[in-house]
């Protein structure tokens, strides 16, 4: 767009303000009068001595000041009258009239009189107006002895299409040409979908009476019925299992297109009427593809798109006219509000820290990843506690989640314990949250997780009261944060038991629970490493020797036992192998039967109607 168009297609979206136009050549006059008239001197010197007397900046001040006030009020006239560069595109609400295809699948459609078929021919018409459509709902019906919805209705055409190549009169239950059915059809689907209005097409070659009642029904209740006929005036003789359908009298049924009929159905139903031709220009005669429609709304939109205000922008040129207005200080004035912008954002941080609480601040710097701000700002035992577990200080984390009540504290001072390691406090810090909450449903899965975990893992072995122990035991146990160096020569009585329950062999006869031999040698123990290693090294050496012993016995008999299992294997991979081609061979002999799954159901629905007399 040039300069030129530009100024062209300004607009004025309240023009009645330019009338304050006609101010400006009358300010100065007014000006210049009240100031004569207000003016002492002027009564009491002579005219031509006061610019002798009186100061040369005023009066240039003066001079000034109605220019500035005369300027200011074009410049508000103008921003107040709205001017308009540009247009802004706005959004038009665009009903969207559905559209429900009836097609007839009648015997006759099997006819040949237009190449291949008229129901090849009428397939394919229904498959170019649903990919040539411009948005809608669309359904699609099928109608001979009776209507049947094949599709509802959808914006997705793709689906409706594909099931237009499963259809042909086949899959219909009863024959008939019942096309006032499927008018009644279209009309209850497209109530129940909620509209009161949209667009019926039957696909057909002639219409009877009560069709053309049925579309004057349609008519009333705000539907529009539209025909579009198929076949030709002459006709030709239906085809069926190599021979051809007889009519009543015995002779060929010639089936011909009655477009009379057709013409005063869409009469009666309001809409248009239309042959099949080749091309689109039949589905474009009948409206269904809304291109006049579009053309309306391209229009509408854009006589529809709403012009911008661009005055505001002139605020800015008001803004230091209204400075200029000030008599004193203008200057000072601009200053500062040039000042302003200078202000840095850390006054406005310091303003919000100090309009906020310690636990606010805590849980800003906690949102904000800073755990460690927030444990320092953090006075809520609660905040306290979760900015602990944020920084890894599990410990300390559980500690104070133990302090606090209920089945939440319990359950977050579980989480600490199993991050800490301490899962058997955290299975009990679980426990009571669920027996205060038992529908504490993270309680209970991490509770689970937990357990699974502990279950999967080995058994310690506790060997306190074998006759020898490894000397590497006490060292580990001394390894361990927070073990006391002595642990591992605990005396019988101090920590854990003595001896196992599951050795018998360490009781003695007498029952005792115990005798001081493995004390001595406990205490011993750790004095003779090279017994120890020597034991160790034996134990190594016969599960080695047991090892192979078991090695060699399956090789003894590894040989036969395999050629059995590999025979096994190759004649179960055979027997599958014959299992898939007969299943091959068997699917091979089903027949291909795209409308099978639409025959079943248009019977099962047409016998549910004739046991319910619904289209009597």
């Amino acid at each position: 767009m040039t300069f030129a168009d530009a100024i062209a297609d300004i607009q004025f979206l309240r023009p009645h303000w330019l009338w304050l136009l006609l101010l400006v050549p009358v300010v100065p006059w007014l000006w210049h009068r009240r100031r004569r008239a207000a003016s002492a001197w002027r009564t009491a010197v002579d005219p031509h001595l006061l610019p002798h007397l009186l100061e040369a900046g005023g009066a240039r001040a003066e001079r000034g000041a109605p220019v500035l006030a005369a300027l200011a009020i074009a410049v508000a006239a103008i921003a107040l009258a709205g001017p308009s560069l540009h247009r802004d595109p706005q959004p038009l609400y665009r009903p969207q009239a559905p559209l429900v295809v009836a097609l007839d699948l009648s015997s006759s459609m099997l006819a040949a009189d237009v190449a291949p078929s008229r129901i090849a021919r009428a397939r394919y018409k229904v498959s170019e107006l649903l990919a040539s459509r411009r948005g809608g709902q669309v359904a699609l019906l099928a109608f001979a002895g009776d209507a049947f919805v094949v599709a509802p209705l959808t914006e997705d055409a793709a689906t409706v299409r594909a099931f237009v190549d499963a259809l042909a009169p086949d899959v219909m239950p009863a024959d008939g040409q019942r096309a006032d059915l499927a008018v009644r059809r279209a009309v209850e689907l497209l109530q129940n979908a909620g509209f009161g209005a949209g667009d019926i097409l039957l696909i057909t070659d002639s219409a009877d009476a009560d069709a053309q009642a049925a579309a004057a029904a349609a008519r009333e209740a705000g539907f529009r019925v539209s025909a579009l006929g198929i076949g030709t005036a002459h006709g030709a003789p239906v085809a069926d299992r190599g021979g051809f359908i007889a009519d009543a009298g015995g002779g060929l049924r010639m089936p011909r297109l009655d477009a009379g009929s057709l013409r005063r159905l869409a009469a009666q139903g309001g809409g248009r009427y239309a042959g099949m031709s080749g091309d689109r220009g039949d589905l474009e005669a009948l409206g269904v593809l809304d291109p006049q429609g579009e053309a309306a709304l391209a229009r509408d939109a854009a006589a529809a798109a709403s012009r911008s205000d661009d005055g505001i922008w002139l605020v800015l040129v008001l803004l230091p006219l209204a400075l200029l207005g000030f008599r004193r200080g203008w200057l000072l004035a601009l200053g500062c509000v040039m000042l302003l912008p200078a202000t840095g954002p850390a006054l406005a941080q310091g303003l919000d820290g100090a309009f906020l609480r310690a636990d606010q601040r805590a849980r800003r710097a906690l949102d904000a990843g800073d755990a460690e701000r927030a444990r320092a700002l953090a006075q809520d035992p609660a905040l306290a506690a979760a900015a602990a577990y944020r920084s890894g200080d599990y410990a300390t984390a559980a500690e104070t989640w133990s302090g606090l009540p209920g089945a939440e504290a319990d359950y977050n001072r579980g989480n600490a314990l199993a991050a800490a390691g301490r899962y058997e406090d955290a299975l009990a810090a679980y426990d009571q949250a669920l027996q205060a909450e038992p529908g504490h449903a993270d309680a209970a899965a991490n509770r689970k997780a937990v357990a699974d975990w502990l279950a999967q893992q080995p058994p310690r072995q506790q060997d306190g009261g074998q006759d020898q122990r490894d000397p590497q035991d006490g060292d580990e146990q001394q390894s361990r944060p927070g073990a006391d160096p002595q642990d591992g020569q605990q005396e019988p009585g101090e920590g854990r038991p003595q001896q196992s329950p599951q050795d018998p062999a360490s009781q003695d006869p007498g029952g005792e629970p115990g005798s001081r031999e493995p004390e001595e040698h406990e205490g011993e123990g750790p004095q003779d490493p090279q017994a120890d290693a020597e034991a160790q090294r034996a134990a190594e050496e016969a599960a080695r020797q047991q090892m192979e012993r078991a090695l060699q016995q399956r090789q003894g008999v590894g040989g036969e036992a395999g050629d059995r299992q590999a025979a096994a294997i190759d004649e179960d991979t055979r027997r599958e192998r014959e299992e898939r081609q007969a299943l091959e061979q068997w699917l091979r002999r089903v027949p291909d039967d795209p409308g099978g799954l639409l025959r079943r159901k248009f019977e099962l629905e047409y016998r549910r109607r004739q046991q319910s007399g619904e289209n009597e």
